[in-house]
């Protein structure tokens, strides 16, 4: 039997010079879903640069062999009608091929650190619709998060 070598994933927090290398990773979660609008990589890495710059935001990112493989995003903010810092997910994402194993855990605990850093009150977290809402609800209860509330879209196109 041929062993096989599995390859370890490793955890870091994205730098502004990172951002331009989760295209990949974003065209594939905004083609997985037909809610989404057009990936604009420029709108993505402007955003975040200044999330990342004025200390708001952070971005994790999964990594194997050297590939992205996984990324969440996140901003610190008060609570829209209160003083009470939210921890808000903007986004999640690990790569097919990257499914199943530990990564998920890892970026969710990540956040979790992160927010309990940064004075935050509450974390929150949220899912498309059409990405998997009946598994992702019953992982993000078990993992001690509540549904807030629901929210509605309508195009104007």
């Amino acid at each position: 039997m041929i062993a096989t070598k599995t390859p370890i994933t490793t955890l870091r927090t994205a730098s502004v010079a990172d951002l331009r290398s989760l295209a990949p990773l974003a065209e594939e979660f905004y083609a997985s879903s037909t809610m989404l609008k057009k990936f604009d990589i420029n709108c993505f890495v402007a955003l975040w640069t200044a999330l990342l710059t004025n200390g708001n935001g952070v971005v994790f990112v999964l990594e194997s062999d050297g590939e992205v493989t996984g990324t969440l995003g996140a901003v610190c903010h008060p609570e829209t009608y209160s003083a009470a810092l939210i921890a808000q997910e903007f986004h999640l994402y690990i790569s097919k091929e990257s499914r199943g194993g530990f990564g998920l855990m890892k970026l969710l605990r990540a956040f979790e650190k992160w927010s309990r850093e940064r004075g935050c009150s509450e974390m929150r977290i949220a899912h498309l619709q059409d990405l998997q809402p009946v598994e992702l609800a019953r992982l993000y209860t078990r993992l001690g998060f509540h549904q807030i509330e629901t929210s509605y879209g309508k195009a104007l196109d």
